[in-house]
């Protein structure tokens, strides 16, 4: 059965600045572990919320604060690295947790963009500002990374580039699970557009295209561009039509 916990759902937790701690959060996680029934599986999504920006909290006090030395008048980015320095640390202690536990368990770790700090500490570690950048460069900020970690032996490798809409994919395989056709559709599109967000897309041989060059790239590209319209319309606005089993293991519930 599905379920949806919020902030209601914690009991005393730790906050840093007005958000509950990656530490508390990760400590849920645990708690219901160990509360599923003995033998069942457990498919969590979880969104941490301890890092959320504006990072303009003047009033909290961090017990170890991360301090920069050769970028001066940055109070946002030393927040912001303070509250990572938090995260590393709490993340270390959830993975020493699986560690340890007898059943095998698979953790994706990944973020969806970079912190939203002041422009003129881009143009510090970039040497323009964000309006400014090349796409290239504009597309660096999206750039994130990622993990796939297991408490059981998985093939250890480096993933140049990728981006968030195969990473099921890439889970569901390292995990060793079947694939449902749509994802079997990125598995094969990922071969030829190894990252694509609204953005623009990156071929297999590094060339970057934005969506107002698609015509410039190659027509095979531009085929796969149309059919994965298609197919996500399909699952995301035509239920009318949808093809339900394109989208899901034969006998799961939608």
């Amino acid at each position: 059965m599905d379920e949806f916990l919020s902030i209601d759902d914690f009991k005393d937790p730790v906050l840093v600045r007005k958000y509950i701690s990656d530490e508390s959060d990760y400590e849920k996680l645990e708690s219901l572990y160990e509360q599923k029934k003995a033998g069942s599986s457990l498919c969590l999504f979880n969104v941490t919320m301890q890092n959320h920006s504006a990072y303009d909290d003047r009033d909290y006090k961090f017990a170890d604060p991360v301090k920069l030395t050769d970028i001066s008048l940055q109070p946002e980015a030393e927040q912001y690295l303070s509250l990572i320095k938090m995260s590393d640390d709490a993340l270390e202690n959830m993975l020493e947790y699986f560690e340890k536990v007898d059943e095998p368990v698979l953790i994706a770790f990944f973020g969806d963009h970079q912190p939203h700090l002041p422009d003129y500490f881009y143009k510090n570690i970039m040497g323009e500002l964000p309006d400014e950048l090349s796409q290239k460069d504009a597309m660096k900020r999206y750039q994130v990374p990622f993990m796939i970690w297991a408490n059981y032996g998985i093939k250890s490798s480096q993933i140049d580039k990728i981006s968030i809409n195969y990473l099921s994919t890439l889970m569901m395989e390292t995990a060793g699970l079947k694939l449902t056709e749509f994802q079997k559709f990125l598995l094969d599109m990922y071969q030829d557009i190894p990252s694509i967000s609204a953005n623009g897309f990156y071929d297999r041989q590094g060339n970057l295209y934005g969506w107002d060059d698609l015509d410039e790239a190659d027509e095979k590209l531009q085929e796969w561009i149309r059919e994965y319209r298609i197919v996500q319309y399909n699952y995301l606005f035509d239920e009318k039509n949808r093809k339900d089993d394109h989208f899901q293991l034969s006998g799961t519930s939608k």
